[in-house]
């Protein structure tokens, strides 16, 4: 079923197994062939398309690792109290229930000393600023907003702020 038909809450559900597609920063065609804009389009996807897509990749990825953990978080918390409610209901005699409500709650505990280990909302929130300050970078280079007219300067500009933004980042691409 295609994600993008259902209700929003089933669209912000993690993704199991997760492929992560990065949208471009400019569309494919951009109008006026020929033109300066053009051209400096062109500079945009050599000099920053790359480094963008990285970022946006990563932090997607970060983020859906992110939500799928909090996900299971809850669902296993939701077993072991569901599991605890049978336990008071049965009585004394069984114990299975009690035996399934500590593993899932030691399953969840498990799983939040992950979810800090891998400080994936830190990677997804690093990687989102840097993959927002790229695209907000490409408009200012296509405006020439705080960049030489010469395009040759401008290029070397733009791909200094690049290496800058990337340096800058904080948020490490997780494993896998």
């Amino acid at each position: 079923m295609d994600r993008l038909k259902l209700p929003a809450l089933a669209r912000r559900f993690p993704a199991v197994p997760f492929s992560a597609a990065s949208l471009p920063v400019l569309p494919a065609e951009v109008p006026g062939t020929g033109s300066p804009l053009e051209a400096d389009a062109q500079g945009v996807r050599e000099l920053l398309e790359p480094a963008f897509e990285l970022a946006d990749t990563t932090a997607l990825r970060a983020q859906n690792r992110f939500r799928l953990m909090q996900v299971v978080v809850i669902g296993l918390g939701a077993l072991a109290a569901i599991f605890g409610a049978v336990q008071s209901g049965v009585g004394d005699d069984a114990h299975w229930p009690g035996a399934v409500q500590a593993v899932a709650a030691g399953i969840a505990g498990t799983v939040v000393l992950r979810r800090a280990s891998y400080r994936a909302q830190r990677v997804y929130l690093d990687q989102r600023l840097s993959a927002e300050r790229l695209r907000g970078e490409a408009f200012l280079f296509l405006g020439r907003v705080g960049y030489p007219a010469d395009d040759a300067a401008a290029r070397e500009h733009l791909r200094r702020r690049v290496d800058q933004i990337v340096s800058e980042s904080t948020g490490s691409p997780p494993d896998g």
